[in-house]
């Protein structure tokens, strides 16, 4: 099994949260079978910005990418992967279950996101406040590589965030449960798109360099490439 990788703040750029929930109930994980919720945070970055985390996680993928299997996913899309993503913008995402277990006890505990100010001290965001879209800063977590019986992809593991500027997100009351109907809500925009197709006709993903080295020789590079 592959090592992991700490993304931490000398290694993640700064860029805009667009999509972040890291304390209360989390978002519901559709494609598990199970009810599972998870804390998530989705950052923006300026693709220039982006290439050195981008390529922390490339060069992981091709330490440890098993024989025989295909990449799936990896923590980072571009508008060529998404086109919801703007043009020049790079999504980086990271998640954590919202509970977990303790191996010595076998009790269930609650998953703590932590948060850091400007300056690295950890602090506490009021009751009923999130991280709103805008708010500048890092993402914090561990990156792991997972494997099923022909693909593989890596993850990063949410254990925390770093704020630079914070815009709150202010929750609305709670309301009632109603009976009856059918409505569930809405998707949350996530790494993925809502729809894939199925396994076997699902396309294997190239990393960005695969499809850096495919592309017309004449087009410029989106980016240099380290020394």
């Amino acid at each position: 099994m592959a090592d992991s990788v700490k993304i931490n703040s000398k290694n993640c750029p700064m860029g805009k949260f667009t999509f972040a929930a890291i304390t209360g109930k989390g978002i519901l994980n559709d494609n598990n079978d199970d009810d599972v919720y998870e804390y998530k945070v989705t950052l923006e970055l300026d693709e220039e910005d982006a290439g050195p985390l981008m390529d922390i996680i490339d060069d992981f993928v091709e330490d440890y990418a098993p024989s025989k299997k295909e990449l799936s996913k990896v923590p980072y899309q571009t508008h060529d992967d998404y086109d919801g993503i703007p043009a020049g913008k790079v999504w980086v995402a990271a998640k954590a279950y919202t509970t977990w277990e303790d191996k010595k006890t076998g009790e269930i505990k609650d998953t703590v996101i932590n948060v850091y100010d400007s300056q690295g001290d950890k602090v506490y965001l009021p009751e009923g406040t999130g991280i709103g879209n805008g708010s500048t800063g890092k993402l914090l977590g561990n990156m792991t590589m997972w494997e099923r019986k022909k693909e593989y992809g890596v993850t990063i593991w949410l254990s925390g965030t770093q704020i630079a500027d914070f815009i709150p997100y202010e929750f609305e009351e709670a309301v009632e449960a109603m009976e009856g109907g059918s409505f569930k809500g809405f998707n949350t925009p996530q790494l993925e798109k809502d729809e894939e197709p199925k396994d076997e006709e699902k396309p294997a993903r190239r990393s960005r360099r695969d499809r850096s080295s495919s592309e017309d020789e004449e087009k410029p590079a989106r980016r240099r490439r380290r020394g």
